[in-house]
């Protein structure tokens, strides 16, 4: 005589939960519990206080190239592409395009950006120009970051007129090398 195993069984006998069942479960009682004044920027800055020298991020290319980021480094780094942000005029609520592929520049960026009180608004680098000047015109961004892959894509959109008539050249500045992680 077989003995046939059935988790179905097995679960129910257990006490325990299916996994869709206990999925279920969890989405139904799931509560965020964020602080009104929540700021990732804030975050990874107490982070860097607390841990400098310990990752905070750690990528690894399909090549095996690898690179980590400390908190320490993170925090340094997005406050001075803070700096560079406001100087070109990035206030609260301002859109910030970010166009990069998947490397730590891209956490830069964003943590830099939320400091400067921007909000970020990435992009794909498969973008191509009609795809930029469409994001740009949506999201009203004045600033587009380009990672160095792609900021000829956005170096060919500046001075081509938008459908408010305002050129690229007029509604936003490129920065080209902002940040560089040595």
């Amino acid at each position: 005589m077989a003995v046939r195993y059935n988790p179905k069984k097995e679960a129910r006998t257990k006490g325990c939960l299916e996994p869709k069942e206990e999925y279920e479960r969890e989405r139904r009682e799931f509560k965020w519990d964020i602080p009104a004044d929540y700021s990732i920027a804030q975050a990874v800055d107490d982070h860097a206080r607390r841990h400098p020298e310990k990752p905070a991020v750690v990528w690894e290319s399909e090549a095996g190239e690898r690179r980590t980021l400390t908190w320490g480094e993170l925090s340094e780094l997005s406050s001075r592409f803070a700096a560079v942000l406001m100087k070109l005029g990035v206030k609260k609520g301002a859109p910030v395009l970010h166009i990069f592929p998947r490397l730590p520049e891209a956490f830069i960026a964003q943590i830099g950006t939320f400091k400067a009180g921007g909000v970020a608004v990435p992009c794909t680098e498969m973008l191509r120009a009609k795809d930029i000047i469409y994001r740009v015109e949506v999201s009203g961004a004045r600033v587009v970051v380009a990672h160095t892959s792609t900021a000829d894509e956005v170096e060919e959109v500046r001075g081509h007129p938008s459908s408010s008539g305002v050129s690229a050249q007029d509604g936003f500045p490129c920065t080209r090398n902002a940040v560089r992680l040595s």
